[in-house]
């Protein structure tokens, strides 16, 4: 999920899932990257569902996201586990456009639980790992 904060106030939050209206892949047992036995951070550009960081953006207007922070936590389905999160190549342009300072991902190898990126690194964090 994420949660958007500006002034240590929560100012939008969203979470992974089908467009408004529409049956979840989870719910329907019909989502085609399982079906074809892709792995977390593999395609993405078939999956159907709206991530978290671009609906906690769609929630808020520029106003309101300049300067502000974003928190990611990444969840697995399956067991509940929280995992290393990282934006899509795509959410990372949103985020840099929203004007977003800085985003947290949560990472358990981090002592504090989070890694700090710029968000105007986040094109290159993405491609890099």
């Amino acid at each position: 999920g994420a949660v958007i904060v500006r002034n240590d106030a929560v100012i939008s939050t969203g979470y992974n899932g089908s467009p408004r209206g529409r049956e979840n892949c989870c719910d329907s047992g019909e989502c085609p990257r399982l079906k074809l036995g892709l792995h977390q951070g593999e395609g993405y550009g078939m999956c159907k569902a709206v991530y978290a960081e671009a609906n906690a953006l769609l929630n808020c207007s520029r106003d309101q996201t300049q300067g502000a922070d974003l928190y990611l936590t990444g969840i697995t389905p399956d067991d509940g586990t929280i995992h290393a999160a990282k934006p899509c190549p795509l959410c990372a342009r949103l985020i840099i456009q929203a004007g977003i300072r800085y985003v947290y991902l949560r990472q358990s190898s981090e002592p504090d639980g989070y890694k700090r990126i710029a968000a105007d690194e986040l094109e290159w964090y993405t491609r890099a790992e």
